[in-house]
């Protein structure tokens, strides 16, 4: 059974594919896969949380393949040693893959975190063999586009907090605010100085209140971040806010292991 590449073997996706946590590899798996911890998370991590059991981002398609760094493994396609446990893929040199996200009935490889977002980012503008564009604007429009895509994860997270009801009047014109990005800026303490709601909260663009502009001041409270800035912390975010399955090869880091869990 070999290991199917995108690029090699396409394969048919929907806009609404999700993980549903099952699969023959995963207690094999989990046991070789752990995500590492993330310094100055605005979510706490436990040690003791499991991995988020679905992937709830859509996966999307990209107008020219998926790069050819990354994995799409069938649940029927994982081979099981003899001891029952999966036996986790490598890459074609032979390397361990540092990423892992469940989809549904399958799991998507990745050495680094920009391929893993070419499955949930539109139009994610990874360099081609024949581009002409520069390192910094590689870097400029791939920042742009995650960028884009986190304030629609935050429209999102508003109409979903809002459609499940539990929400004051006042509660949910702060939440909508949130997620408005214009010429005013982001929402500040001017707007609301602390965000209390117990079970919703507020998910904010971390890298718009960064330390070094010095301009806006996030509300305190019940409040995630969310950093598109840089492919990696983005990752992790996105799993924090518990929409991505996502485990990490603990061999690619020496920083503390821990599982990334959603709320």
């Amino acid at each position: 059974m070999d290991h199917q590449h995108p690029h090699q073997h396409p394969h048919e996706h929907t806009d609404d594919e999700s993980g549903d946590g099952g699969g023959p590899e995963d207690n094999g798996q989990r046991e070789h896969d752990q995500v590492a911890h993330r310094e100055n998370s605005s979510t706490p991590l436990d040690a003791s949380d499991a991995v988020p059991a679905q992937t709830l981002l859509p996966v999307v398609r990209q107008p020219d393949g998926y790069p050819t760094g990354l994995l799409l493994l069938d649940d029927a396609d994982q081979l099981i040693d003899h001891g029952g446990k999966a036996v986790p893929p490598v890459t074609d040199a032979g390397m361990p893959y540092r990423y892992k996200v469940r989809l549904a009935g399958r799991s998507a490889y990745a050495t680094t975190a920009d391929e893993m977002l070419a499955l949930f980012v539109p139009d994610y503008p990874l360099p081609t063999p024949d581009d002409t564009r520069t390192k910094q604007e590689v870097a400029l429009d791939l920042v742009r586009s995650r960028g884009q895509h986190c304030l629609g994860v935050m429209v999102n997270h508003v109409a979903l907090a809002i459609l499940s009801g539990g929400l004051t009047s006042e509660e949910e014109q702060l939440l909508q605010r949130s997620a408005e990005l214009d010429e005013t800026g982001p929402i500040t303490t001017k707007h609301c100085e602390r965000w209390t709601h117990p079970d919703v909260a507020m998910a904010l663009m971390g890298d718009l209140y960064a330390a070094q502009y010095g301009r806006y001041e996030p509300p305190t409270g019940n409040v995630v971040f969310l950093f598109p800035g840089g492919a990696e912390r983005y990752l992790t975010d996105l799993a924090a806010l518990g929409l991505l399955a996502l485990s990490q090869n603990p061999a690619w880091t020496s920083a503390p292991l821990v599982e990334v869990a959603g709320r």
